[in-house]
């Protein structure tokens, strides 16, 4: 406790200072180095990664992108009277429509193919737009094109079990993102 106006002579606080300074140091030097990693870590993570993904039945199956009624209805055509080299075949299409009240019956026209078919979300929702999200699921897609959290949210809440695949849009830009 201080009383008064004492004054404190600058050698004492430079001593202080200095006192200080050391036990900063020597904390610093008794703090846990971090651990080094030896191997391929890079080659590990990418083993874990693939540990967690469903073995793809035989064959490769290519799933294409589409922009509208028009292009999906081009697949559905092209598949069913075309099968590609090397036994690859299309397991599916993802549906990025500028207009998502045609998302129904772009699902109706695949699930009709005996198509898979991926529905994207839009890119940005803004505050109180979560309903454009409900209604993609509405349209019952077999997985949903992830592009923002809010999205991500409302999938989780209305549709726990549906299949959710991160868009580049979250910075899912490689297999272990």
């Amino acid at each position: 406790e201080v009383a008064g106006g004492p004054m404190v002579p600058k050698s004492v606080l430079n001593d202080l200072r200095r006192r200080c300074v050391e036990q900063l140091m020597a904390a610093r030097e008794q703090r846990r180095p971090h651990a080094v990693s030896v191997g391929d870590p890079l080659s590990d993570l990418r083993t874990e990664a693939r540990s967690h993904v469903a073995p793809e039945p035989e064959g490769v199956r290519l799933h294409v992108l589409v922009r509208d009624l028009g292009q999906l209805d081009a697949v559905i055509a092209w598949r069913d009277g075309a099968k590609l080299e090397n036994g690859v075949t299309v397991g599916g299409v993802y549906c990025d429509f500028e207009d998502v009240r045609r998302y129904k019956d772009g699902v109706e026209r695949a699930h009709a193919a005996g198509l898979s078919v991926t529905l994207a979300t839009v890119r940005v929702i803004k505050p109180r737009e979560e309903g454009f999200t409900r209604f993609i699921l509405q349209c019952r897609p077999d997985a949903l094109l992830i592009r923002n959290l809010a999205s991500l949210a409302v999938a989780r809440e209305l549709a726990p079990s549906l299949p959710l695949i991160g868009d580049y849009a979250l910075n899912v830009s490689n297999e272990l993102t």
